[in-house]
């Protein structure tokens, strides 16, 4: 965890109100992006233009192409309004305690979004992206919460100095609270189900259209099933020269759970190594937290153990 040696100076200008105690930190405020702003504005000319010709229109005969004008009116009216409400009536709040971290955002009421266990809990990071035009581009910036499981970013867009001060006082608490990563249970964002029988395990990743992956462990084999709605594709990985099953990084990311950036995280890798030294199979896009859950219940249950009493190591 990388902590300033030295405290930042309080920022000029913050979109928080702030509460630091010795064993918390919690912030509320309002967050406007910078490009709202630009969007609000567009729409703001195009009704104003829209309103002349309609009127124009209107003084005429009346035409499909009257109605057709009315209809986007309405369409462009409903967004101004939508981007309106997001300017001023959007709110972000998080806090971070002796209970994790949580986060939360939300226009009239605040509605949760994600709450970190404590122990689930890594650094606080400044993540940057270019938000590209057709003519020109820029640089977003903002925190992300490093976890063993999926990253949760917030405060995007805000002010650099801001930023800055927040991750000095967010890492500072953290390194106090001690945080002591475990991964005997399932990360609190787990994706997968687990099923098991006698001396068989299942994990079971379902996603929003009804496809999915399900991994079957029993003795000498693996199973690796994909299924779409009613179809499924099998695929048998037998396991007699089980050597070790490595944990290794990937380059990939997840979708944040805020705003519309994307991680720059690695995945994990379960790869399986016969005694040849050969990867016989491997179970991808797996998060931190996810692969050395499955590794700590395969060592606790003593499955696919053939070649070695101690092939699983994480």
């Amino acid at each position: 965890m990388d902590i300033a040696s030295v405290e930042p100076p309080p920022p000029l200008k913050s979109h928080y109100r702030t509460e630091i105690s010795d064993d918390s930190l919690r912030l509320l405020g309002r967050v406007c992006q910078q490009k709202d702003f630009g969007a609000a504005l567009v729409i703001l000319l195009s009704l104003v233009l829209g309103v002349g010709v309609m009127f124009d229109e209107l003084q005429k005969a009346p035409s499909p192409g009257v109605y057709l004008g009315v209809l986007v009116f309405f369409i462009l009216l409903t967004g101004f309004i939508s981007l309106v409400l997001r300017l001023h009536l959007y709110r972000e709040e998080f806090l971070l305690g002796a209970d994790g971290f949580c986060f939360r955002c939300g226009y009239f009421s605040l509605v949760t979004k994600r709450t970190v266990p404590l122990h689930e809990l890594k650094s606080f990071r400044e993540y940057s992206f270019e938000f590209r035009r057709k003519h020109s581009s820029r640089t977003v910036y903002g925190i992300e919460a490093e976890t063993i499981g999926l990253p949760l970013r917030f405060s995007q867009d805000g002010y650099r100095d801001e930023m800055n001060w927040l991750l000095f006082h967010l890492n500072v608490l953290l390194a106090k609270l001690s945080p002591h990563v475990d991964f005997s249970t399932p990360p609190s964002d787990c994706r997968f189900e687990l099923e098991t029988e006698f001396d068989t395990m299942k994990f079971t990743q379902r996603n929003f259209i009804g496809s999915g992956r399900q991994w079957t462990f029993s003795p000498n084999e693996i199973v690796r099933t994909r299924f779409f709605s009613v179809f499924s594709w099998t695929k048998r990985f037998a396991m007699e020269n089980l050597r070790e099953v490595r944990i290794t990084v990937r380059p990939g990311g997840f979708s944040s759970w805020t705003q519309t950036a994307v991680s720059t995280d690695m995945t994990r890798s379960l790869q399986f190594i016969d005694t040849v030294g050969k990867i016989t199979c491997s179970v991808d896009e797996l998060t931190e937290g996810e692969a050395h859950w499955i590794v700590h219940l395969l060592r606790e249950h003593q499955i696919l153990i053939t070649a070695k009493k101690d092939a699983l190591r994480g």
